[in-house]
């Protein structure tokens, strides 16, 4: 083989090595004992907190353990993060790195590093925090300027997970106790805006089982489209920032005319009336206004 070819063939190998960056396979051995789910649907945004103990059940120690999102939602997942408690009985924040495992190249994964060793039989207790958008859809699609906003939430009544699960229960908090319907997978049980799921046992990895609720949340469901920032800083050292946002209504569509007289008879139950904003400690001279130039605030 002559060096040219030695040359390509090492950058084939290369090549090669940078395209399979990132593969993985989880660890078969490890089990949860228990897991503990929350999902809070109160506001917009979709938001989970899972109570996870996680057991090594193998015969050597082991450092990571794999997360799995649900299929359902990894599209309009926000922020991921995992905590675990430490031997010294401290919570320490998780690093976590997207990795792609080949068995199951349609869900995403993510790689946790306990930062120390679990040993064989031993256990360690995790939390994962995670946030979704546009998780939950308006249904009627459209509704007129009096009528309250229902939506509809889909998910799993499982924790979706690649190591099997021997207990676990959900609990689903809601914005009202307005509930047109939910599913019913036994045990299941409704009281005021609080639905819990389960317990449920010994669930095989990456069980699917369709959880949908429809229920009333006229929580102001809206969204920054774009937002441009200008900043000056003047010849004394002043610094004037503007921001342009540009705002919509991602809930219910309004069906029909909007009349201001009813609105201001009666305020519209899913409308936007106003929104916080967090400024610096320091800033002065504050004001708002509408794309038609109308101070809103001073």
């Amino acid at each position: 083989m002559n060096c040219f070819s030695l040359r390509l063939a090492a950058v084939a190998a290369l090549l090669l090595a940078s395209c399979t960056l990132g593969k993985d396979d989880f660890n078969s051995k490890l089990v949860i004992s228990e897991v503990s789910r929350k999902i809070d649907l109160s506001t917009q945004l979709t938001k989970l907190s899972t109570s996870v103990t996680l057991e090594n059940g193998g015969d050597s120690s082991t450092e990571h353990f794999h997360l799995a999102i649900e299929p359902s939602l990894v599209d309009k997942l926000a922020f991921v993060g995992v905590t675990a408690k430490t031997p010294d009985d401290e919570d320490s924040s998780l690093t976590l790195k997207q990795v792609e495992i080949n068995s199951h190249s349609e869900t995403k994964f993510f790689k946790a590093d306990l930062g120390f060793r679990l040993k064989p039989g031993h256990t360690v207790e995790l939390t994962v925090d995670e946030v979704f958008v546009h998780a939950m859809s308006p249904f009627p699609v459209k509704i007129t300027q009096s009528e309250k906003q229902f939506v509809l939430f889909s998910c799993n009544h499982y924790y979706y997970s690649p190591y099997t699960v021997k207990r676990q229960s959900t609990t689903v908090s809601l914005a009202t106790s307005s509930v047109e319907s939910h599913s019913k997978l036994k045990p299941t049980s409704l009281s005021d805006n609080a639905i819990t799921y389960g317990p449920y046992g010994d669930v095989e990895a990456f069980q699917v089982n369709p959880m949908r609720v429809h229920f009333e949340n006229n929580t102001p469901f809206l969204s920054v489209l774009g937002m441009t920032r200008t900043i000056e800083v003047s010849h004394w050292g002043n610094v004037a920032v503007e921001e342009t946002y540009h705002m919509k209504h991602v809930g219910a569509e309004l069906q029909g005319p909007f009349s201001r007289y009813d609105y201001q008879r009666t305020p519209a139950p899913a409308s936007i009336k106003s929104f916080k904003s967090v400024l610096p400690a320091a800033a002065s001279d504050v004001y708002y206004r509408d794309e038609i130039w109308q101070h809103l605030y001073q």
